[in-house]
């Protein structure tokens, strides 16, 4: 049997190492020896963009479909910016919706079933955030250098992956308050001028990676291109009465909103900022692999004082940290299979469904742990994903 834990850090770390445990270890063991050669399945492939939503600001959770993007709008230089604060908000982000709203996914499904609706998110084998691709690359490439948990749950042959924080105020902070960052993306975008406002836009984005038919959701930045009603048109929608709102199965669960503009991968921009001495971008290519972006702004530095916006295509960047990461993309894919393997035997054998896997850093660095859990997120409401 699996051992189960409750949703409390302190208890799991403590008791992480009691009973059986699961662990990849042997999974790089067995792909980081290779030669470096043609990467294979563990490059995104048959990419499929899926669309997209935004949150808004409503007393009852509400997403609007397609929604919009922010627009870029780069502000003349030097720029001076104090350090970043955040007032939490309400259905914001990609990763603290998560804990406001009950189910995780249900807003992408939802939104797939309007934006896509040939495609079959039961025929998916992966559901995840960017950023919980993002924790496993860092453990397959060697530098992952803090505790993490994600939260799993198995669906027929779905897994859902999400990330884990004990405190979603923590969870907003340590995302949002290091440095100048969420200041600048502020900024350098314009929202759209719609009642109620938006708190934030996420894209979704499906690809093969290592076998997988994978779909990947994050929040996009921005957006710069001249589609109709980009950064502005609401469509015929210019507020959320309840007669432009269709409701799900439980009409006190969340809203949708018709309206907004459809968007492409090429529409959208990453907005990173560094210190003016720091030139390396390798933490910053995963991710725009992850969520096949190529176009980034990168404003630079010192002690708020931005001198410097740099602009342009990454795409040949990063398909040059791609063909010199080979094997270990491999070993992230290999990773990520064992994982959707592992999960569906798991539950086969012992009659569970949600998992956690965890990474204690500060036990051992080369051992991610699988347990069965009993509390923590859920990632869609009871009803079969099929109906969904």
């Amino acid at each position: 049997m699996i051992p189960t834990f409750a949703s409390d850090l302190r208890w799991q770390r403590r008791h992480a190492s009691d009973g059986k445990r699961r662990d990849f270890a042997d999974v790089l063991q067995r792909t980081v020896s290779k030669d470096n050669g043609p990467v294979g399945g563990a490059v995104p492939s048959e990419v499929r963009e899926l669309g997209g939503y935004s949150w808004m600001q409503a007393r009852q959770p509400t997403i609007a479909v397609p929604g919009t993007i922010p627009r870029l709008c780069v502000p003349s230089l030097p720029l001076n910016l104090l350090p970043d604060t955040v007032a939490f908000r309400d259905y914001s982000t990609d990763e603290t919706s998560a804990q406001v709203y009950p189910f995780r996914f249900e807003p992408l499904v939802l939104t797939c079933a309007i934006t896509t609706p040939s495609f079959a998110i039961a025929d998916a084998d992966v559901v995840t955030g960017v950023n919980n691709l993002r924790l496993l690359t860092d453990f397959a490439f060697g530098a992952a250098n803090k505790s993490f948990r994600i939260d799993l749950e198995i669906r027929d042959k779905t897994l859902f992956m999400a990330r884990w924080e004990s405190d979603i105020s923590n969870l907003a902070r340590t995302s949002r308050c290091r440095g100048y960052g969420r200041g600048f993306e502020e900024v350098l975008t314009q929202l759209s001028d719609i009642d109620p406002p938006q708190t934030s836009h996420h894209r979704i984005v499906s690809y093969k990676l290592g076998g997988l038919r994978t779909i990947v959701q994050y929040q996009a930045d921005a957006c710069d291109c001249q589609c109709e009603g980009a950064g502005s048109d609401w469509g015929t929608n210019k507020s959320a009465r309840s007669s432009d709102a269709m409701s799900t199965t439980s009409s006190d669960r969340l809203q949708i909103i018709r309206g907004g503009t459809p968007h492409t991968l090429s529409c959208l921009v990453e907005i990173k900022s560094r210190e003016s001495r720091k030139h390396d971008l390798q933490d910053i290519f995963p991710q725009l692999w992850l969520s096949q972006q190529s176009t980034m702004i990168l404003g630079r530095q010192s002690r708020g004082h931005f001198t410097i916006i740099e602009s342009g295509d990454m795409g040949r960047r990063i398909q040059a940290w791609e063909e010199c990461h080979g094997h270990q993309l491999e070993g992230f894919a290999t990773l990520l299979a064992d994982l959707h393997c592992m999960v569906r035997t798991a539950a086969s054998e012992n009659h569970e469904r949600r998992f956690s896997l965890l990474f204690c850093h500060d036990q051992d660095a080369d051992t991610l742990q699988l347990f069965a859990r009993r509390a923590g997120q859920e990632m869609l409401p009871p009803e079969d994903l099929n109906a969904e």
